[in-house]
């Protein structure tokens, strides 16, 4: 990956670039763009290039500097915060057993296989854990927002597997990630991240770097997520739990533009304006598969290949979504209301434009 120049980090402005001039087939964008005016649900869609931002359309209302819930694609951010924390030594290593960071958990009968279960396990959602797509739906409420709900309950869900074998999509795995953080910073969840990546970035900032412009405009926040609880005066966008802790699975809002400097950072493996912010190792390790045959990466970091090129992408409910093209230099950003798009096709319809 070729290092860029200071003046093209977007830390507080993307820098505009025609697509033409990024080697975007016009009629082939505009036919993109006709496509998601049908799309009731569409909000945004973003094409970055090299750095600089050569396609942006807001559909049904959205503006630029909206806040959107993000959903699922809070995950791809939780990564990251996993990552810096490594990089800094504030996590010893990722195959670390998940029990050592909560030693209050005294079971009276502990299975034997949660003491195998690492970061890495949930990491990669393989942490062996019963049934979390089922239990995960059925106790969501309970689990966040109930008052008898506690940590100690998610450590103590019944185990199905030896963990590292099987893939399962894991709620609850992320949220313990939430909570490990929390500890080894000694930080909420939205503390860390705004101090050690969104701060460097010029996430929840303004372009001339003012944090929190939501503040005056309280219009420019979107509804919060369904399943957590949000408070009205806060220097965070991001959903909490009855315990007042950020719910690291879901909740979190961003711009766009936000969103697309997540996927920037990946693309430049973990440097921003010339600074590392994680390790190169760890971002080829998410956008790797952790089982064969499965194309997961870490947490919600998915994996495919689309006409030709490894896409890796983070995704979130309705079709919030980060999809890196390393080979072409190319983040693509879709945002939408949670009723949801078909993101498929739209991404395809912009990797079309930009292959050709």
């Amino acid at each position: 990956m070729t290092q860029r120049k200071s003046s093209n980090w977007p830390t507080h402005v993307w820098r505009n670039i025609t697509p033409q001039d990024a080697g975007i087939n016009t009629t082939l964008l505009n036919a993109l763009h006709a496509h998601a005016d049908e799309q009731e649900n569409l909000r945004s869609i973003l094409i970055i290039r090299s750095g600089l931002l050569a396609f942006e359309r807001y559909y049904n209302g959205c503006k630029s500097n909206q806040y959107q819930n993000i959903m699922s694609c809070t995950k791809c951010i939780v990564t990251t915060l996993v990552g810096i924390a490594l990089f800094q030594g504030l996590l010893p290593n990722i195959n670390q057993p998940i029990l050592t960071f909560f030693t209050e958990y005294h079971p009276s009968q502990l299975d034997p296989r949660k003491q195998a279960i690492t970061l890495l396990h949930m990491l990669t959602m393989t942490s062996g854990y019963d049934e979390p797509n089922a239990w995960g739906r059925a106790h969501s409420l309970p689990t966040y927002l109930a008052e008898s709900a506690t940590l100690l309950n998610v450590l103590d869900r019944p185990m199905c597997n030896e963990p590292g074998l099987v893939y399962s999509y894991d709620n609850l795995g992320t949220y313990l990630l939430g909570h490990v953080l929390q500890r080894v910073t000694k930080m909420s969840l939205a503390q860390f991240a705004y101090t050690q990546l969104f701060q460097p970035l010029g996430i929840w900032q303004d372009e001339h770097g003012k944090p929190f412009p939501w503040k005056n405009s309280p219009d420019l926040v979107d509804q919060p997520h369904p399943f957590g609880l949000w408070k009205a005066d806060t220097d965070s966008l991001w959903s909490i739990d009855q315990q007042g802790d950020e719910i690291a699975a879901f909740g979190l809002q961003m711009t766009p533009q936000e969103m697309a400097k997540l996927g920037y950072l990946y693309l430049n493996r973990g440097i921003w304006d010339n600074k590392r912010i994680l390790s190169s190792t760890y971002i080829r390790d998410c956008l790797h598969p952790y089982i064969a045959n499965t194309p997961i990466g870490y947490a919600n970091w998915r994996l495919g290949n689309r006409h030709g090129h490894e896409v890796p992408y983070g995704d979130g409910h309705g079709g919030q979504t980060i999809a890196l093209v390393p080979d072409l230099d190319v983040v693509v950003v879709l945002t939408a209301t949670p009723q949801g798009i078909d993101s498929d096709t739209l991404l395809n319809f912009a990797l079309i434009a930009i292959k050709t």
